[in-house]
């Protein structure tokens, strides 16, 4: 989110009178459930209850889980697939100086709690104000540690986000000192300004914990600005899809991230930019550290590369960068760190482009190191004199019209097609190749992202994998 939201810690209260754990149902009237709203089974399922949801019914409601139903499971019947809609009708917040008659945060999570089944979705473009200030508005507002949704939708208002205001599908933020996490498995996010923000008041409030998330198995698309953004925090993406989004497909603003196995297709922007954001990481200097690993990044941005770094650090290990609308790799220091890009056993793919650009002189180094990788483009690595680029045991590839270095320190580096199978094609088996001498790697391996499926011993074990 590109304005830092401004908060004091506070916190809600919700009475409820369960002490005990119980199971219990809810439907709409008729449908044999014993509570007509989720709030009321919640409430009547205590710490540790489960509320299952009998019906595919809409429940317009704002949702609040506080501690005395801590570890409560709110999930859809066999066969049933209900939705949890804001309502957007009250006020949980108004102690942090929010003066709206509601605080447009849909579902308010102040305790550990699963969602399991659900969909859950917030049409209002309405954002939160802090007296004048446009703040932010979320479909899941998690404020707890240990909050899970399994095979849930969330989705937002869509193109109807209010400029100026930050609208959220899932924020995660810390607001006293025990640290927020959130997990999603299986589960599809679309339709917001930012699909899903582990977000941090380290400017305003110095000291609370940054917030972890770890998505597996995850769908996250049609953002307006961002699929995902980690403004600080830990950050894993496993297996996840991350597309058609109108800005960028994630962002790194501070703390760690790691990737893996993740499709970043198709968003406007960049697909990865590491970004540090001195707006929500003001006074420290957790500069992000992100490493990607069997990730596909495919023809992102609208004058942009598929990726971005700015500042801090990225290591790209067996992954496909591939036809990005102005490039593979931007490398610059325009920020108050160095930019370490770090390569090993890729395939950069950038016809009539440059694999590998740097930009900016200033007092910061980016710098480059490039290992048992393909580069195939019209230049391959263009460094600037003030930094540094380093590439070896590679195959690079580019016309004779091209430059394949500059500025550029190289040994142990070939120039041969690899004989791709269909690198237009987003997928991984499209970059497998069938130049049986791409055996320059390190120790003599097979470089590039596929190359480990190609022993030449083991032709049945390479056709399988097509």
């Amino acid at each position: 989110m590109r304005y830092p939201i401004i908060m004091t810690l506070a916190f809600c209260s919700l009475s409820t009178a369960a002490v005990w754990p119980a199971s219990v149902t809810v439907s709409k009237p008729g449908n044999g459930g014993t509570y007509t709203t989720v709030q009321a089974g919640v409430v009547a399922a205590g710490a540790g209850g489960t509320v299952t949801i009998l019906d595919s019914g809409v429940y317009t409601e704002d949702l609040t889980i506080m501690m005395a139903q801590a570890g409560v499971t709110i999930q859809a019947a066999a066969g049933q697939t209900p939705t949890i809609e804001a309502a957007n009708t009250v006020n949980r917040y108004g102690a942090i100086g929010i003066t709206s008659p509601a605080d447009h945060f849909g579902i308010a999570v102040m305790a550990p709690c699963t969602f399991a089944g659900v969909k859950i979705r917030n049409t209002s473009p309405q954002v939160n104000q802090l007296g004048t200030n446009p703040l932010v508005a979320s479909a899941v507002f998690v404020n707890s540690p240990d909050v899970a949704f399994r095979n849930c939708e969330i989705s937002g208002p869509g193109a109807a986000s209010v400029p100026g205001g930050d609208w959220v599908a899932v924020l995660v933020v810390a607001l006293s000192a025990t640290p927020s996490s959130a997990s999603l498995e299986n589960c599809e996010v679309h339709h917001a300004e930012y699909g899903v923000v582990p977000s941090t008041f380290q400017a305003n409030v110095p000291g609370l914990p940054d917030s972890l998330v770890r998505m597996t198995n995850c769908y996250i698309h049609d953002c307006l600005e961002c699929g995902y953004q980690a403004d600080a925090g830990n950050t894993t993406l496993l297996n996840c899809r991350v597309t058609s989004n109108t800005g960028t497909g994630v962002e790194v603003g501070g703390g760690t991230a790691y990737l893996q196995g993740c499709d970043i297709t198709n968003n406007r922007e960049n697909g990865l930019h590491l970004d540090w954001d001195s707006g929500f990481n003001a006074g420290r200097t957790n500069y992000p550290v992100v490493v990607a690993k069997d990730c596909l990044l495919f023809k992102n941005g609208s004058g942009e590369r598929n990726v971005n770094l700015d500042d801090g650090s990225l290591t790209l290990d067996h992954c496909i960068i591939s036809q990005g609308n102005n490039g593979g790799i931007l490398l610059r220091n325009d920020d108050p760190a160095d930019a370490n890009l770090n390569v090993n056993f890729c395939d950069i793919y950038a016809p009539g482009k440059t694999c590998i650009t740097f930009e900016g002189a200033g007092a910061n180094l980016a710098r480059a190191s490039v290992r048992n990788s393909i580069l195939v483009g019209d230049n391959g690595v263009n460094c600037q004199a003030s930094h540094r680029a380093n590439v070896c045991f590679s195959d690079v590839v580019v016309p004779s019209t091209g430059t394949a270095f500059q500025n550029t320190l190289t040994s142990n580096t070939v120039a041969m097609d690899p004989m791709y199978d269909d690198p237009s094609a987003a997928v991984r088996g499209g970059f497998l190749y069938h130049n049986d001498y791409l055996n320059v790697g390190e120790g003599g391996a097979m470089v590039g992202s596929q190359g480990r499926w190609k022993a030449a011993a083991d032709r049945r074990r390479w056709q399988q994998y097509r």
